[in-house]
C-alpha cells in the first residue's frame, strides 16, 4: 500500500491575518504621511503671510490635536512591535514598519514659528 501525500508550501498564518496587517500598515504610513504634508502646508501657508500675522497665526496652531494624533501613531506603533504580530510582517514589511518607526518618533507637535522667514 502506497501513500501519496500533496503538500503546499506551508503557510504558517492565515491570509486574512497577513491581509489586516498589510492593510493597518498601509494605513498608518498614509496617515503619517497625510499629518506630514498637512502640517507642511499649514507652515507654507503661515510664510505668505505678512509676518506679524504669520507669528499670531502659527501661535494660534493646535498644538494638542498633534499631540493626540502622535499618540494614536505611537499606539499602532505598539501594536506591529507586539510579538504576535511582528512574527507575521514580512521582511519588506519590518523594513516599512522600522523607516515609519523611525518617522514617528521624530515627529513634534506644532510648527517651528521661528522658521517662518
Amino acid at each position: 500500500m502506497f501513500l501519496y501525500c500533496f503538500c503546499s508550501q506551508p503557510t504558517p498564518f492565515f491570509s486574512s491575518e497577513i491581509d489586516e496587517l498589510e492593510k493597518r500598515l498601509g494605513s498608518l504610513e498614509k496617515n503619517t504621511a497625510l499629518f506630514l504634508s498637512g502640517k507642511e502646508k499649514i507652515a507654507g501657508g503661515y510664510k505668505t503671510l505678512p509676518p506679524e500675522l504669520g507669528k499670531i497665526a502659527c501661535e494660534a496652531y493646535p498644538i494638542s490635536s498633534d499631540r493626540k494624533s502622535i499618540k494614536e501613531f505611537k499606539k499602532e506603533l505598539k501594536f506591529f512591535e507586539n510579538k504576535k504580530n511582528s512574527e507575521k510582517l514580512s521582511a519588506d514589511q519590518s523594513s516599512r514598519l522600522s523607516s515609519l518607526r523611525k518617522t514617528i518618533f521624530n515627529l513634534k507637535p506644532g510648527v517651528d514659528c521661528n522658521n517662518l522667514k
